[in-house]
């Protein structure tokens, strides 16, 4: 694995007026050569951040292509909790 300054586009979205959610605001920023959401923030009611997730894209050489979310995992800042996961098998051309 390697990390690198890499140029994203930032995404924020908020609660509309008169509605109601867990996480009211979200942050996410897109890799600009994947489109990906590689990196997200989420806020609770009171502002603070809550959830912090992220996601290792992998080049899938066989296709070619980049699949942005093959690794994820998902952080509550506030617990202390997190969950991982993985995405398709592209091994072999089989998703």
């Amino acid at each position: 694995m390697r990390w690198e300054l890499h140029r994203v586009w930032v995404v924020e979205g908020a609660l509309a007026p008169g509605k109601r959610h867990t996480m009211p605001k979200r942050r996410i920023y897109l890799d600009e050569d994947t489109w990906g959401a590689i990196l997200g923030d989420a806020y609770d009611a009171h502002g603070s951040l809550w959830h912090a997730a992220v996601s290792m894209p992998v080049i899938v050489p066989d296709g070619p292509f980049v699949a942005p979310y093959f690794f994820w995992t998902t952080f509550n800042v506030l617990s202390g909790g997190w969950v991982t996961g993985s995405g398709p098998n592209y091994e072999n051309g089989r998703s």
